[in-house]
């Protein structure tokens, strides 16, 4: 429908409003239109860290392999095979230093386990600083509250990986029920927070310990 810039009859034909042109905007890097400042084709470009083919690298005191192959989630158990009475939720949060599976890392994680009906076990919470091998970003900084001086004294990624799993093995073993899954829960956790996880995993060759 047109709205009318003047008021009408029945029998009047409306007048189409008409609009100005949307202004492009201007690159804040270049001056020019047609693209943003995070696709300018003038803007400097940090080359990513690639490890040597022929071993392990370290940085910052913690050792990475060659990046794995992205992680991708092949297959969901069938709802009807899962005991839904014979299992826990852990509900976790990630936070990272950027968007990227190959070149951010993960800065906190934070979990807390629901049982079967949904409810919070009583003192089964995990929060844990990660100590990253680069710097935080400022805008990761203002975005999460987490700066460089909160994870200076904190576990490299291993340690706290660790940790997270064997918090959630022992919350299965030391359930009243025959606990046969552990459920992970998050906000855009099966596209964002669990790829990243396993993806971390698989850098520093601690898959199998999640599966």
């Amino acid at each position: 429908f047109f709205f009318s810039s003047t008021m009408s009859s029945p029998d009047q034909t409306s007048t189409p409003l008409s609009r100005p042109p949307r202004k492009k905007r201007k690159c804040g890097i270049c001056g020019n239109t047609g693209h943003d400042r995070r696709n300018c084709p003038v803007a400097p470009r940090d080359p990513a860290p690639e490890a040597p083919s022929d071993g392990p690298v370290t940085t910052n005191g913690i050792q990475k392999v060659a990046s794995p192959l992205p992680f991708v989630l092949t297959s969901t158990p069938d709802a009807s095979s899962i005991p839904w009475d014979n299992l826990i939720y852990v509900v976790f949060d990630l936070e990272t230093t950027g968007r990227s599976r190959q070149n951010d890392e993960i800065i906190e994680i934070a979990a807390v386990v629901l049982d079967h009906f949904g409810v919070h076990i009583e003192d089964a919470t995990f929060a844990n600083y990660v100590k990253p091998t680069n710097p935080i970003p400022p805008f990761i900084t203002q975005l999460t509250s987490i700066a460089n001086e909160d994870v200076q004294d904190a576990e490299s990624f291993p340690v706290v990986a660790d940790a997270f799993i064997r918090f959630m093995k022992q919350q299965a073993d030391e359930n009243d029920r025959d606990i046969q899954h552990i459920i992970l829960v998050g906000h855009n956790g099966k596209v964002f927070d669990i790829p990243f996880f396993v993806q971390q995993l698989s850098l520093y060759n601690m898959a199998e310990a999640f599966f």
